[in-house]
């Protein structure tokens, strides 16, 4: 992957983490991208995508409430189209369907 040589360049920026955690996640290799997006959680928690490939995993593992819970964090940073439709994602996986029509309207 190029993406990782990138990562080897610039070691501590955390789009590359999102990168490759979401590679691996595409891949189908859920531990790989655990262990990225943890070390992107590590690195800037705070970061606008910190917790989406995490919140992605938790999806792919029918782990519908821990994914909600990691795709708040995201949108508590960052109000930005991906994180608040990766989050009305998780609400509607999870069954939360009202509660995701509702986060819509007033984004």
């Amino acid at each position: 992957m190029q993406i990782k040589r990138a990562q080897e360049l610039d070691p501590l920026s955390p789009i590359f983490e999102v990168n490759i955690a979401t590679v691996y996640i595409m891949k189908g290799d859920l531990d790989a991208a655990m262990e990225h997006s943890q070390r992107l959680i590590d690195l800037d928690p705070n970061y606008s995508l910190a917790h989406d490939p995490l919140g992605k995993i938790y999806i792919k593992q029918h782990r519908n409430a821990e994914a909600v819970a990691a795709f708040q964090k995201d949108v508590g940073s960052d109000r930005s189209a991906l994180a608040l439709g990766s989050l009305g994602q998780a609400l509607c996986t999870s069954g939360q369907t009202r509660r995701s029509a509702g986060r819509a309207q007033r984004a």
